[in-house]
């Protein structure tokens, strides 16, 4: 059988009689005229419509003359119950897949609904396994197709992976920023608070007191700077949270870049496979 544009392949089927025993002379071999009665005298089952039949006579010269009559019939196989059953299906997960685009990076939902159809179209690759005929000359097409669409969905979750790797990059140097910084300010209350108490030392309580208010004006002041270095700072890191890093950067340039490879090499390869289908073996 020939596969290759299952499930839109035509099979045709040549039936031959003549005589093993018998030359013209002793029997003759007669055909009727080809009416609309003859072609509904057969019955296709399952998922087969005839197409034509046809018959000719010929003429087998070996030992003896004899006369051969060919009947051939060209059937055509149902295809739209392969169609709602399996392409259907297949093109439903590769459009999700790229509905899948407009999910964002962070947070690691898109690279698990990625999977996740992936996952779904291996299974309809074992599908496939069982209903396609194992006789064929060539690779069947639908096999191409399944193949082709797994392989850019497999593409598309590398991409995936690449560009959340390179958006973490940036989320963990960010995280060593914000660490630093707050070591910085508590090495410098723990300073402040030092020096407070070497001062403090051996004085009598006359001058403790005068000491003591003095610290309360300069605690004052030193608290207002203190106020004013946490504002600055949460104004610093409010504008780095604004500002994107490099990676994240470079990470949205490849999103944007392989989204328009993605979705011109999907509509190039659904025109090729379908010309290769409407078209000849």
């Amino acid at each position: 059988m020939r596969v290759y544009r299952f499930p839109f392949d035509i099979q045709s089927c040549t039936i031959t009689f003549k005589s093993q025993s018998y030359d013209d002379n002793e029997l003759q071999i007669a055909d009727r005229k080809k009416t609309n009665e003859t072609e509904n005298q057969f019955q296709t089952q399952d998922e087969w419509v005839l197409k034509n039949f046809t018959w000719n006579k010929g003429t087998a010269e070996n030992v003896k003359k004899q006369t051969t009559l060919i009947f051939t019939i060209t059937m055509q196989r149902w295809s739209a119950l392969y169609i709602a059953n399996f392409l259907f299906p297949v093109l439903f997960f590769l459009s999700l897949d790229l509905a899948s685009f407009l999910i964002s990076d962070t947070g690691g939902q898109k690279l698990g609904f990625k999977i996740t159809v992936l996952l779904a179209v291996t299974v309809m690759q074992l599908l496939l396994n069982e209903i396609l005929p194992g006789s064929s000359d060539k690779i069947p097409l639908i096999a191409i197709f399944c193949i082709g669409i797994f392989t850019l969905m497999l593409l598309s979750v590398l991409e995936t992976i690449l560009v959340m790797n390179l958006i973490d990059r940036d989320a963990s140097s960010q995280e060593e920023t914000e660490q630093n910084m707050k070591k910085k300010r508590e090495n410098k209350l723990f300073c402040f608070g030092s020096s407070k108490d070497d001062d403090s030392a051996g004085k009598t309580p006359f001058v403790i007191n005068e000491l003591f208010r003095d610290e309360q004006a300069e605690e004052s002041i030193n608290l207002k700077m203190v106020l004013e270095e946490l504002k600055e700072v949460l104004l610093n890191h409010r504008k780095d949270e604004e500002k994107e890093g490099y990676w994240t950067k470079m990470a949205k340039r490849i999103d944007k870049i392989f989204t328009a490879f993605y979705f011109s090499s999907v509509v190039l390869f659904l025109l090729v496979m379908c010309s290769l289908w409407m078209g000849d073996d």
